[in-house]
């Protein structure tokens, strides 16, 4: 996640005007995605988030384990002021079936995070619209985070 966002509990968007806030590492079920879990849902789509008048959509490029970049959307390809590009750089981490998988953003040497991901609680059967990043090195910043195969619409 961008590192100028990266502070406290993120209360995140979705693609509507609903808004939830994200609860503890914890208390988040079910468990964590495993590596190769997180690599297929984030292969190639957006991130999507929202704290207060901050918006973002970070595309995950590149398929697998990476390293892959990470490019923010920010006002699109063609803003003369605020286009997109590449901000950093993003790697799973595999621990196997039995064991949940981690992300590590890295947005230069001052600002790495690493995550691990758990589906939010399901709207329906089966159908998860949001998953929880949960900060391994600080428990409580957690981020509640919509993937999409397209930029996101705020």
């Amino acid at each position: 996640m961008n590192p100028n966002i990266v502070t406290g509990v993120v209360v995140l968007a979705f693609g509507s005007s609903q808004v939830f806030a994200a609860p503890p590492c914890e208390t988040a079920a079910p468990p964590a995605l495993t590596g190769q879990a997180i690599a297929t849902l984030l292969s190639n789509k957006y991130g999507c988030a929202i704290r207060g008048d901050e918006k973002w959509n970070e595309l995950h490029q590149g398929t697998g384990l990476g390293p892959n970049n990470v490019q923010d959307y920010k006002k699109g390809p063609g803003d003369p002021i605020d286009p997109t590009k590449v901000v950093g750089t993003y790697k799973i981490t595999d621990n196997g079936a039995a064991s949940p998988g981690t992300i590590l953003y890295d947005y230069g040497p001052a600002a790495k995070y690493t995550y691990v991901v758990t589906p939010g609680p399901s709207s329906s059967p089966g159908v998860t619209s949001y998953y929880i990043f949960c900060n391994i090195a600080i428990s409580s910043e957690v981020f509640n985070v919509t993937v999409k195969p397209s930029f996101c619409t705020f």
